[in-house]
Formats: structure tokens, C-alpha cells, sequence
């Protein structure tokens, strides 16, 4: 990208960057991946992730980002990421810029664990837990609207360990017509859809925390039906009830029900996070790293979330993702919630699961995460995602 610059050291380099390889999606994984690969004259190679969005734009974004990398140090992390963000802002960096912004950043974290033999976390200044608790998102998916089912599901997933799940209850009322769009729902369809959550309750009581995705479908007064609709369940969040792109209609939402609210994974950077924290308008941060910024801006907002009492609970959708979630939400004292989706991802898009792309298996036991002890993120993209992904 012509004209970048960066904010750090320009001499005495401690580990330089040699090249920056992109890895695209093909038959190996799912069309909804880029992974990055930054190489350097140590002989060592940092791993990052972005996903969703626009494919020839991420990648586009990604090879002009990673050509102005050559040559530079890997260890000026901050340095490089206000050189990125400055840089991109002169045409707006909201998307496809801040997913490639949000790569990068992972795998120099990634590397400077490497260099140093520690994992991410301790560079951020070490663990607040001693294991990062995740919620199964999707518990009650391919289930049919029976309550038999439902409480049997309910009862393998307190048997399992696990502490809480998501699901989006609505999902079978976002299309009245096929040039319906969704905004509304009446007051029988919400009954309907909550009947699930009853049966929960019914087999399980308050064994099971219950999160509910909305995908920022309804307008204000169907979100604000649908958060005073969940008050008896007593849920831990209702996510995304509108769009996230007007911080004041979003607190409107909030201020009317004692559902707590939680929204962030489709916005960039902590600037817009301030709004919403600023709005008080929602309970919960759902920041998403591979968009947001990667380590160093999710952290960043992790922090500011903190200064109002407010918890984070990210979004998360891939595997190296998760691997650098782990770090930081081991390290913030912020930490509510991790989406954990990997066992049942295959299912999901006919396609291969997580752990078939790393080369060390993310599994999850009792609910919860434990934190990683191998250097970096402590993944390497696996042996046939190398063969067989085109790199460039």
C-alpha cells in the first residue's frame, strides 16, 4: 500500500519480517477463511485468521498490508497496528481493512510468543483465571420445536459440563414471504418461539445460563418485546436485538427490559465500542477479534469496557480465532463468556470441523477452556491445510 507508514523502531531489528504468505480457502477447508502466514529471518512463522466479508477484497487488503511488512520488525506490534489503522483511515477501514489489520496483528502476537518461548497471555501480563469458561452456542440447534427433545438436550448439556448455551429461538420467523424482511414480530410468535426456553427450565432450572441471538433483525419495539418476553427466563443476554449501528436506538432497547443486552460483533474498532459504552447502551460486549482489531485492539477494549463495570463475552467463529481469544480473555478481568462453536461446526456447513485445520486439537471439558502452555498462540495451521490451500 503505497504511502504507509508505521509508529516504532527503524533500526536494530530483533526478528524481521522476511515475507507474508496468504493461505485461501479451497476444497481443504471452508470459503469463508483467509489465513496469514508472516515469516521471518528467525526461522519463524506467526499464524493469523480473518473470515466472512468480502473474499477479493480481504485478500486484496491482506497482500498490500503484507508486502509493506517486509523488511520491517515484527516485534514493534503497536507500531505496526497505528501504521495499519492511520494508514487505512484515509479511505475508510471499516471491513475489509480491518480484517486484514485484525490477521496481522494475531500472528505477530503469535510470533513474539514464539521468539520469547511464552505463551500470548503472559506477554499480556499473565492470567486473571486459570481457565477461560465458553458457552455452546447452538445447543438446541436441529432440534425439532418438541419439548421432549428440548429437555432431553437440556439435560445431555448439564450432564456435559457445560454452563450455558445460545440459540436463536426466532430463527423459524425472520421470513413471512420470500420478499418479507424481517423487523417485526407479534406477540403469538414470540410465545411460540419462548415455549423452548420454558422447557428448558422445566428440565434443568437454572443449571443451564441462557443466551439468545437475534441477529440484529427487529426493529425497536419487536426487540424490546422480545427482552421483556425472556425477563422470566431470567437469560443472560439477548444479543444483537437491533443493529449496532445506532448506539441510541440500542439503548432504548435496553433501558426497557431487565434482559441484559449484548451487541458489538459486527462493529470495528474501540471507537465505535466507546459509543455504545458512552450510550450505556447495552450489558455485554460481543467484540469479534478476527474483525475488530486482533490481540491488540480487542484487549484495548476489554479494558475501557472494564472502566464502566461491563463484561465481555466475544464473538467468535474460527479456530486460530479462538486460539488468541483464549489469551486474551484469560488475561482481562472482564471475562464473562466465550462462544465456542467447534464440536458442532461441521454439521453447521457440510465441511470439515476445526480441529481438522490446526495442527493442536481446541477442545473444551467442563464448560471451560484451559489455558495454553505452548509458545505463541500455541496452533500452527495443520499438515493438509498446507498441501492443499493455494498460498500466495
Amino acid at each position: 500500500m503505497e504511502g504507509l507508514f508505521f509508529f516504532g523502531s527503524d533500526g536494530g531489528h530483533t526478528v524481521k519480517i522476511t515475507a507474508v504468505e496468504i493461505v485461501e480457502p479451497d476444497e481443504a477447508n471452508v470459503g469463508n477463511y483467509y489465513w496469514v502466514l508472516i515469516h521471518t529471518d528467525a526461522g519463524l512463522t506467526g499464524l493469523g485468521e480473518t473470515y466472512h466479508g468480502f473474499r477479493g477484497a480481504a485478500k486484496a487488503c491482506l497482500r498490500a498490508f503484507g508486502d509493506s511488512l517486509v523488511g520491517g520488525n515484527a516485534d514493534d506490534i503497536e507500531g505496526i497496528y497505528q501504521g495499519l489503522f492511520r494508514a487505512s483511515s484515509y479511505h475508510g477501514h471499516d471491513g475489509a481493512e480491518f480484517r486484514a489489520m485484525s490477521a496481522i496483528d494475531v500472528a505477530l502476537w503469535d510470533l513474539k510468543g514464539q521468539a520469547l518461548g511464552v505463551p500470548v497471555y503472559q506477554l499480556l501480563g499473565g492470567a486473571c483465571r486459570d481457565c477461560v469458561p465458553v458457552y455452546y452456542s447452538g445447543g438446541l440447534d436441529g432440534l425439532p420445536h418438541e419439548r421432549t427433545p428440548i429437555m432431553e438436550r437440556a439435560h445431555w448439556l448439564v450432564e456435559n459440563g457445560w454452563g450455558a448455551f445460545k440459540k436463536d429461538i426466532f430463527q423459524g420467523m425472520k421470513r413471512r414471504s420470500p420478499t418479507a424482511l424481517p423487523s417485526y414480530l407479534s406477540a403469538a410468535e414470540i410465545r411460540t418461539a419462548t415455549d423452548e426456553l420454558r422447557w428448558v427450565r422445566e428440565a434443568v432450572g437454572e443449571q443451564l445460563e441462557i443466551c439468545i441471538d437475534c441477529h440484529a433483525l427487529w426493529d425497536v419495539p419487536s426487540a424490546v418485546k422480545c427482552a421483556q418476553a425472556l425477563e422470566e427466563f431470567n437469560v443472560m443476554f439477548i444479543e444483537e436485538p437491533i443493529g449496532p449501528d445506532n448506539a441510541a436506538a440500542m439503548a432504548k432497547v435496553a433501558r426497557a427490559t431487565r434482559t441484559p443486552v449484548c451487541t458489538g460483533e459486527r462493529l470495528f474498532g474501540r471507537f465505535r465500542f466507546r459509543e455504545l459504552l458512552e450510550a450505556h447502551a447495552c450489558d455485554v460486549l460481543m467484540p469479534d477479534l478476527a474483525w475488530t482489531g486482533g490481540i491488540s485492539e480487542t484487549r484495548k477494549i476489554a479494558y475501557m469496557a472494564e472502566t464502566y463495570y461491563v463484561p465481555i463475552a466475544p464473538h467468535n467463529y474460527g479456530p486460530v480465532t479462538c486460539a488468541a481469544l483464549t489469551h486474551v480473555m484469560a488475561h482481562v478481568p472482564n471475562t464473562r463468556y466465550l462462544e465456542f462453536t467447534a464440536d458442532h461446526y461441521q454439521r453447521w456447513n457440510q465441511g470439515p470441523g476445526w480441529n481438522t485445520w490446526i495442527d493442536h486439537p481446541i477442545v473444551a471439558s467442563q464448560g471451560a477452556l484451559p489455558l495454553p502452555t505452548r509458545p505463541g498462540l500455541g496452533v500452527a495451521l495443520s499438515d493438509r491445510v498446507l498441501r492443499h490451500g493455494p498460498r500466495s
